[in-house]
C-alpha cells in the first residue's frame, strides 16, 4: 500500500505539532504586542523598587516609578534574547534622567505594566 501524502498528520505527531503550534502563537504575539505598543521617552525615576510575584510561576518584578508617577517593569525580551532585567534595574540611579525604550501599556486589572528593555542617559 502506497503512502499517503498526509502520514506527517499521524496521531502520533500530534502533540510535537501543538507545542510547536503554542510557542508559535505565543511569540508570534508578543512580537505583534510589541510593535503596537513600543515607545521611547525621557524620564527621571522617582523612585524604583522590587516584589515578589506570587504563584506557581513566582519571581521578581524590577519596578521603576517616574517623576509623573507613572509605573514601568523593567524586563527582559526573550525573543531579542535580551536578559539582563537585574542589571539594568540596579545600575537606574533615582533622580536621574534617562531616555528608555520600552512596549507594552497599563492594564491594571490584569496587573501589566509598560515595559523598559533598554535606556541610555
Amino acid at each position: 500500500m502506497a503512502k499517503s501524502n498526509w502520514d506527517f498528520m499521524s496521531s502520533n505527531y500530534i502533540p510535537i505539532y501543538l507545542f510547536i503550534g503554542v510557542i508559535g502563537f505565543t511569540l508570534l504575539s508578543n512580537i505583534i504586542y510589541y510593535h503596537f505598543t513600543k515607545f521611547t521617552k525621557t524620564i527621571t525615576i522617582k523612585s524604583k523598587y522590587t516584589s515578589m510575584k506570587t504563584g506557581k510561576y513566582g519571581g521578581t518584578r524590577y519596578m521603576i516609578e517616574d517623576s509623573d508617577t507613572n509605573l514601568y517593569k523593567v524586563i527582559n525580551v526573550s525573543w531579542k534574547f535580551e536578559f539582563d532585567e537585574a542589571e539594568d534595574w540596579n545600575r537606574l540611579e533615582v533622580g536621574k534622567t534617562y531616555k528608555v525604550n520600552g512596549y507594552g501599556k497599563r492594564i491594571s486589572f490584569m496587573g501589566l505594566y509598560p515595559g523598559i528593555y533598554s535606556y541610555s542617559q
